[in-house]
């Protein structure tokens, strides 16, 4: 089964300490869902959820 990531966008240019997987700082993905308090410190914005595979095929287009 593949990873499944939740990919948000940070609009203050902060995020977590551990990403699993960031692009330029402004996505990264999450192996689980930001708490509260994170998407207020970090001005999260969900995209939504995909597997790693699939985002990298994402990408490449």
């Amino acid at each position: 089964m593949d990873e499944v990531l939740y990919w948000f966008e940070t609009l203050s240019g902060k995020h977590p300490a551990k990403p699993i997987y960031s692009i330029n700082f402004r996505w990264f993905g999450m192996d689980r869902d930001a708490e509260p308090w994170e998407i207020d410190a970090m001005s999260l914005v969900y995209i939504g959820q995909m597997s790693r595979v699939d985002f990298e095929k994402h990408i490449k287009m």
